[in-house]
């Protein structure tokens, strides 16, 4: 008697084949499923080795975000004491840290040295400082001054950050 290749039809594929090719890879599926529980414990054994440098990374990159703040709040700030020199710079204390803005966690000082007599380029010590996070960021801004009465027009040489 011979024997009849009797074909059913899978619902999800069409041809002997690939029944044939779905049910072996449903036998050997234990295999690839070792392998993947193999990868992921090597997978997750690495992460946790690498957690910590990860919180001192995200540490250091959320310290250099608020500092980059910091920086740019300190130089508005430069900005605002070169206009207020520029219009009323003859009352301004000299030569001596005078508070500029006192809010709360922020406080912001500076030391003013006008144009000399033989000199026309005076400078700004502009200091920036969080107390609660202990960041301060500290400016020099050197500028010269046209001379003649108040108000009188300010162009800045150089602004440089100090360490």
């Amino acid at each position: 008697m011979t024997k009849k290749l009797i074909i059913d039809k899978c619902k999800y594929c069409s041809s002997w084949f690939m029944k044939k090719t779905r049910t072996n890879a449903y036998h050997n599926g234990g295999f690839f499923t070792y392998i993947g529980l193999i990868i992921g414990t090597v997978l997750l054994l690495f992460w946790s080795a690498m957690s910590d440098e990860i919180n001192v990374i995200v540490g250091i990159t959320h310290d250099e975000i608020a500092l980059t703040a910091i920086n740019y709040r300190a130089e508005g700030i430069i900005g605002c004491l070169l206009r207020e020199y520029s219009e009323k710079g003859d009352i301004m204390p000299v030569q001596h840290e005078v508070v500029y803005e006192n809010e709360g966690v922020n406080t912001v000082t500076y030391i003013l040295n006008r144009p000399g007599n033989y000199s026309n380029v005076g400078d700004f010590t502009v200091q920036y400082r969080n107390t609660v996070t202990g960041q301060r960021v500290s400016y020099s801004v050197r500028f010269s001054e046209t001379p003649g009465p108040w108000p009188k027009s300010i162009k800045v040489e150089r602004v440089s950050r100090l360490q």
